[in-house]
């Protein structure tokens, strides 16, 4: 145990470099004790029996900050009545992508939840490292206790392989992502601005320039494009933009071959062109520090003719316009092109499976049966339709087969005036949480549910998947990527800027070669061709 805590501290350490509640779990010796004698199939095991307790590093809730008209079926108060179990939340909750230090520290302290939630994709070393270091058990050792989860990746083997370690190991309950809803983000435009320079929707990246240079000369406008510049490195949502150069940060394949941008010829042509724009005022001048609520913002107020905008915020824009310039109009636009007539193919991407909010087996927990079973709930009919929908007859109505026929008023025209995604989130968890996911897109407007369509692209053929490396090969990932992707940000944005003239650019490839770029890809290139082979 010295030597885990002693590692997981380092891995604190090394981690507050990137980033800059102890639980009341049952930290003794590993045993398989907590069999209940119920037979583990799909019908009539839920709720459980007997009072069980289970913890979880999730933060707690207070019923006292839920809608009256919520708080009797309220998600998990729902949850725990149909389980049968008594959940106990301990913070020390996971970010998104990787793990928090407050994570890290609760794993270090040796006391642990019965149900530990982490990216375990973005765990330092991997679910492998998780595994062999201790920290979870392997879920097919307890296959019988989680009859829905091995159902689905049966009938799912595309998604199955996703969620495996090269070596084949089930690690985790996975939150999966319903298909259609993996492109979020893309280019919006003001169409009635292009109509007063007389220019078509922009399809090439010679389009936009000159609808850029047009609507700053011609219309005055203080910033034709504004987008965060985070976005340059997270979530593929630049690559609308970059998708010209058959590229972007850091890592995608192509041709079956993992690329890492910065490394890519591509990528300094697409540099070059962002630095073009800066100097030239076209890229908003406040790129290095604005937020996503400011390019709202500066789209709303008409500031901005051209942004990349994320399809939950757009729709908020497009309503501002209205109330202040009836005549405006704005349009989706697909991902730019190099030669008119081209197939866009980078985009915006979210995954199926990214590691986000999974849950594993504590290795130290007592209670493996009703632990398993938990979790399993949520692969059930009755868990999913709980998960996306809430409960049947006061947030939604299903048909003869029991499935979802439609939400009910008191979600769709709720009294209190709460707009329906929100009335629906009290009663169900519909995204960010351990289960297939259904209808994410349910309340989104027909009109922006087209924006989205436009934005898509061929994207599953290029986006970087979930693998997993080696304890070696983490080792020296760990100890150089952190490194690299600073610099690179750093550098990076100072070409945009101007404070680096691109005829720097060889040097600063050098550079990041020293950090180990290379090396990197190689290991990020056997990984995945191990992930194909799975």
């Amino acid at each position: 145990m010295k030597k885990m805590v002693c590692l997981v501290l380092a891995l604190v350490l090394a981690l507050s470099v990137l980033t800059g509640c102890s639980g009341s779990g049952n930290g003794s010796a590993q045993t398989d004790s907590g069999k209940s004698g119920q037979s583990a199939t799909t019908d009539s095991v839920y709720p459980m029996d007997g009072n069980v307790t289970l913890t979880l590093n999730m933060d707690d809730y207070d019923l006292d900050d839920i809608p009256d008209y919520a708080k009797e079926h309220y998600f998990w108060v729902e949850l725990e009545e149909r389980t049968g179990v008594n959940l106990d939340f301990i913070g020390s909750t996971s970010y998104a992508a990787e793990p928090s230090q407050e994570f890290l520290l609760m794993l270090s302290s040796g006391e642990w939840p019965d149900i530990i939630v982490c990216n375990w994709v973005g765990f330092p070393g991997g679910p492998t490292a998780a595994l062999s270091d201790g920290y979870i058990r392997i879920l097919e050792d307890y296959k019988e206790y989680m009859p829905n989860l091995f159902k689905y990746l049966e009938e799912n083997p595309d998604i199955d392989r996703m969620i495996r370690t090269d070596d084949g190991q089930v690690y985790s309950m996975p939150w999966l992502r319903e298909k259609g809803t993996q492109v979020g983000e893309g280019l919006v435009i003001r169409q009635d601005w292009l109509e007063k320079v007389n220019l078509d929707l922009p399809e090439t990246m010679d389009d936009m320039y000159e609808a850029l240079t047009k609507f700053k000369t011609e219309l005055n406008v203080k910033t034709p494009i504004t987008f965060e510049l985070r976005w340059l490195w997270l979530q593929t949502a630049a690559a609308s933009i970059s998708s010209p150069y058959n590229t972007l940060y850091p890592y995608y394949i192509w041709d079956n071959e993992v690329k890492y941008g910065p490394l890519e010829e591509g990528y300094k042509e697409f540099i070059t062109e962002l630095a073009k724009w800066y100097k030239e005022g076209l890229l908003d001048t406040d790129i290095a520090s604005i937020d996503k609520s400011t390019v709202q913002s500066k789209f709303s107020n008409e500031e901005a003719a051209v942004s990349i905008q994320q399809y939950s915020n757009v729709d908020n824009c497009i309503k501002a316009l209205a109330e202040s310039n009836p005549e405006a109009k704005v349009a989706a636009l697909p991902s730019l092109v190099k030669n008119s007539g081209d197939t866009p193919h980078l985009t915006h991407y979210w995954a199926v499976f990214d590691g986000g909010y999974e849950m594993a087996l504590s290795a130290t927990t007592k209670q493996i049966e009703p632990a398993c079973r938990f979790m399993d709930f949520m692969y059930s009919q009755d868990g999913i339709n709980l998960c996306a929908y809430g409960t049947e007859g006061v947030s939604y109505e299903a048909d003869a087969n029991g499935n979802f026929s439609k939400f009910t008023d008191l979600v769709l025209a709720n009294e209190s005036g709460d707009a329906p995604s929100t009335v629906r989130n009290y009663f169900a968890h519909p995204a960010n949480y351990t289960y297939p996911s259904r209808d994410l897109n349910y309340f989104v407007p027909d009109n922006i549910k087209d924006m989205m369509k436009t934005w898509t692209a061929d994207m599953e053929n290029y986006w970087f998947p979930p693998v997993t490396l080696s304890v070696d090969e983490n080792k020296v990932y760990s100890a150089k990527y952190s490194t690299l992707d600073t610099y690179c940000r750093e550098n990076i944005t100072k070409f945009i800027l101007g404070t680096n003239p691109i005829d720097q650019w060889d040097q600063f490839v050098a550079e990041i070669e020293k950090l180990g770029a290379s090396e990197l890809l190689e290991i990020q290139q056997a990984a995945y061709e191990r992930f194909m082979n799975r």
